[in-house]
């Protein structure tokens, strides 16, 4: 290892030689994904510095390289697995699952899980900060919370597919879920079931409290979220298939799982439920949603089934019945004429492996309020005639 990264693990003794390259090479080969490699890479760390006072390149790596000189280092390894197709991609449209979209995808849960606690955005907020970070201005002042960990993303084995949806051969079954991807004219590729990746934490100090809330929220995302485009309709569902540096925290990645698990851990999310925090209306929230088990006797391919029994409901329904599944309100007719944007769908299809070549299927509801005059009320009413009718729980 010629490179100084290699140097500044040396300033540490909480890792031996091993981890120190283990450490470098990864921080290098995040530069690298976001083209941020350059030569103060290369620079000892105390001309480093002095570059870094007039310099923004410098001052960049000196921030990141900040990570590596933590005496009370900590780091979690978390093995992944797609389970359906994901499509998600960085710079130039190029298939990439980058570090910043685990991050805020994990904020935007943070905040599903948890909002119903405060009273207010600013106490949300101030929490929130805590663990994802935060820039601010007050009173006139640039104010800068840092996050107390870092995100590294890592393929492991890429299993890539065309989406072709002017081609036979297209590998993407759910054509109906994945409209935007499987049916309009693109050229597009996606990441196809089974690719593996690792995400990596790297977290400033051991931190037990901030440890575990970070773990807690990526489970959250993966049992009730997904990654990328269409993830509200099953796309970019994930299982973690291996750890490394979770033993001594409270969270747990069994390799498979129940429905009755997975609403268990639901239920455990949304205890202490304040009624009376007016933020379950304006963020979307599991508090105030609920989770629904699809009714299914087969094991295996179970988004299809999902597809064809929404695709038999919305062919049952008037196009301004179903904006609660994420329909352009401003195509809808003079009732919706107060709400001219697209809101994303408050249902979100999901799937999970029971056992090897075993899944099983679920939706979750998010609380929340979809439209902006009132008339959320009809918007559930459709949503639950779905649900319920599709329900096995």
């Amino acid at each position: 290892m010629l490179f100084r990264f290699h140097n500044i693990c040396q300033r540490t003794d909480k890792f031996n030689k091993e981890e120190q390259i283990d450490i470098a090479e990864e921080i290098k080969k995040e530069l690298n994904s976001r083209g941020e490699w350059n030569e103060y890479n290369e620079l000892p760390l105390e001309e480093l510095k002095d570059k870094s006072k007039k310099d923004k390149g410098a001052k960049r790596v000196l921030r990141i390289s900040k990570i590596l000189r933590c005496d009370n280092y900590g780091k979690i390894e978390l093995n992944c697995k797609t389970l359906t197709p994901l499509f998600i991609y960085g710079a130039n449209n190029n298939l990439e699952i980058r570090s910043s979209s685990i991050k805020g995808l994990m904020r935007f849960w943070w905040r599903a899980a948890n909002c119903h606690r405060y009273n207010s955005i600013s106490e949300m907020r101030k929490e929130e900060a805590k663990i994802f970070g935060r820039f601010y201005k007050e009173e006139g002042k640039d104010k800068n919370i840092k996050s107390k960990f870092t995100v590294l993303v890592e393929m492991i084995k890429e299993k890539i597919a065309e989406c072709n949806p002017n081609n036979n051969k297209s590998e993407i079954n759910e054509k109906y879920l994945f409209y935007s991807k499987a049916s309009i004219p693109n050229n597009d590729k996606f990441y196809k079931p089974g690719t593996a990746f690792k995400i990596s934490f790297i977290f400033k100090n051991k931190d037990k409290n901030i440890i575990n809330e970070v773990l807690k929220t990526f489970k959250i995302l993966m049992l009730f979220g997904g990654m990328g485009t269409r993830s509200r309709k099953g796309g970019g569902n994930f299982i973690v298939t291996d750890c490394k540096g979770i033993d001594e925290f409270n969270i747990s990645f069994p390799e498979y799982y129940t429905f009755e698990e997975i609403k268990k851990f639901y239920n455990g999310i949304i205890d202490n439920h304040k009624m009376n925090s007016n933020l379950t209306k304006k963020i979307s929230n599991l508090a105030e949603g609920n989770i629904f088990k699809f009714r299914t006797e087969k094991k295996q391919n179970i988004l299809k089934e999902m597809e064809n029994k929404y695709e038999e409901f919305r062919g049952n329904k008037k196009l301004a019945e179903l904006v609660g599944f994420g329909i352009p309100v401003n195509k809808l007719n003079k009732k919706y004429q107060n709400n001219n944007n697209r809101f994303p769908s408050k249902v979100i299809f999901k799937i999970m492996e029971l056992e090897k070549n075993e899944q099983f299927g679920y939706f979750i509801k998010l609380g929340g309020e979809i439209l902006t005059d009132n008339k959320s009320d009809e918007v559930d009413k459709t949503l639950n005639e779905f649900l319920y009718n599709n329900n096995n729980s």
